[in-house]
């Protein structure tokens, strides 16, 4: 009877442990749920692996898809100032550090970089991030800007900014002020490598999917080359009404295939050869009336000019150009020899120089003979670099003296909108009026480029609503004369020439004569 009552106390004792036991483990599950539905009802519903999508006006979320694009609060800094590591400057290491550490406004307004001259105050990436950063989370409208900002062009590419720079902070003011009703423009930089096609077309991808679509137009590229395989994405019909339209301030090649979503503030090189084929037959002082042509076959802007110039030179003059040279030909090329058939007559006495400005090197190296001073010269709008062509102790100007160039636009252009542009630029980055190699046509362009997609944002912000109002009747007055496009996207103005004196290396503008304008 005793073993039999221990039994049954063991079989007791055993029950009460499991009872207890699944009344601490039920208690456990019930307190982990409770404290699940709690967090739950604390934290956000996304995680790491899903995170949300940032609204499209909040600059403080921007993702960026590419290394090369920069909005300034996200990506890196694209133009340096502190690369003397041999002889630092104090200025340019504090400037650079005030960049990286986002204090775009201190480096801005800091009266130390604002001085006569400044090329801390000239920095166009530095007041585009300044603007951007000052849109905080309000609404705005993002637009982007593509250009080379190193290697051989990136002077021409920092041209185009500070246009860009010029045209968004310019309209920023009058948001911020409420002299207008309208949202702010963030600003996009792309950084592009000059002759890598492959690189621009990954920038092009990234742009058109910046952001879940977030930009509504783009600047850009800077060659006619990049420009074609950008113009592939941005115009591409899988698109739809994903569609951008790219804005050029520097293509020059006459046909770009595109769907209409190409548009350009620069003439074309049909109305530069042309308006160059007329100043060879109404000047006077031309004699034998017959050209040669240097271009670089490697490129598409080269090769268009030159065709334009033999098509243009065949219907005007009835004539045929009988001597081209190509650059990039192995053959040896002796212009010297080739223009003269005896000491009293000449072949030829003008030469066209329808290369690249990257090529300016090499066609010097052509024309080293002092015979070729005698040459008159005449270029497309890539010649005009005043760096080089305007220094009276360099080889290059002696020898390129006289030359003329066809450009879209010069700062002696005497329009209302052309002189009000020369002002506030020179004052906005801190530089002397009628320097010439501190203010070219490329900011011009491209100030009208940005002017011409805030314009259709204005009234339509959408990529499609943007190209629908750019190719009605759209019209304004720019920098560089009144802004209209036919159906190809192309801007109905002409090229305006200008002439490097040879006396002052200063270019002046000229009319079809030689004669000076204005």
């Amino acid at each position: 009877m005793l073993k039999r009552n221990k039994k049954k106390q063991l079989t007791i004792a055993l029950l009460s442990i499991i009872f207890f036991l699944i009344i601490a483990i039920s208690g456990f599950i019930y307190l982990q749920k409770n404290i699940s539905v709690n967090n739950t009802a604390t934290t956000p519903t996304s995680s790491p692996i899903n995170p949300p999508v940032a609204s499209p006006t909040n600059t403080s979320t921007t993702i960026v898809v590419n290394s090369n694009i920069s909005d300034g609060i996200n990506g890196k800094i694209f133009i340096k100032y502190n690369q003397n590591k041999i002889s630092p400057n104090r200025l340019d290491e504090e400037y650079q550090k005030l960049k990286e550490s986002k204090n775009f406004k201190a480096a801005r307004e800091n009266p130390k970089f604002r001085y006569p001259g400044s090329p801390y105050c000239e920095d166009p990436e530095t007041l585009i991030y300044f603007n951007n950063a000052d849109i905080k989370d309000k609404e705005s409208y993002t637009i982007a800007v593509a250009v080379p900002l190193e290697g051989d062009a990136k002077e021409s590419g920092l041209e185009i900014l500070l246009g860009v720079a010029q045209a968004q902070n310019e309209f920023n003011k009058k948001v911020k002020n409420k002299q207008i009703q309208q949202k702010p423009i963030k600003v996009i930089v792309a950084s592009e490598e000059e002759k890598n096609l492959n690189a621009t077309t990954d920038i092009a991808n990234s742009l058109v999917n910046y952001q879940n679509s977030e930009i509504l137009g783009i600047i850009g590229h800077y060659t006619s080359d990049a420009t074609e395989a950008a113009i592939k994405v941005y115009d591409n019909l899988k698109l739809g009404d994903k569609r951008v339209v790219l804005v050029s301030p520097t293509s020059t090649k006459t046909e770009i295939q595109n769907n209409g979503y190409f548009f350009r503030t620069v003439p074309n090189n049909q109305k530069e050869t042309d308006a160059l084929v007329d100043y060879i037959l109404n000047n006077e002082q031309i004699h034998p009336k017959e050209p040669a042509v240097i271009f670089n076959s490697q490129s598409a802007f080269s090769r268009s000019l030159k065709d334009e110039f033999v098509r243009s030179f065949k219907s005007k003059a009835g004539k045929e150009v009988n001597f081209i040279y190509d650059v990039d030909a192995p053959q040896k090329i002796d212009l010297i020899k080739d223009s003269q058939i005896n000491s009293q007559q000449k072949k030829f006495s003008i030469v066209l120089l329808a290369v690249p400005v990257t090529d300016i090197g090499k066609t010097y190296f052509l024309l080293q003979n002092r015979d070729a001073q005698k040459f008159f010269y005449l270029g497309g709008d890539t010649i005009y670099d005043p760096k080089i062509l305007t220094e009276p102790t360099g080889d290059v100007a002696q020898r390129f003296r006289n030359i003329v160039i066809a450009v879209p636009w010069h700062y002696t252009f005497s329009s209302v909108q052309s002189k009000s542009f020369v002002k506030n630029t020179s004052e906005l980055w801190c530089q002397q009026i009628g320097k010439e190699d501190h203010i070219n046509w490329r900011r011009a362009t491209a100030y009208d480029a940005a002017n011409v997609l805030i314009e259709a944002i204005s009234n339509n912000p959408t990529r499609e609503g943007i190209k629908q109002y750019l190719s009605q009747t759209f019209s304004m007055e720019g920098a560089t004369g009144t802004i209209k496009f036919n159906i190809n996207g192309d801007m109905d103005e002409k090229s305006k020439l200008v002439r490097l004196h040879p006396e002052n290396y200063k270019f002046e503008l000229v009319d079809q004569t030689g004669e000076l304008q204005n």
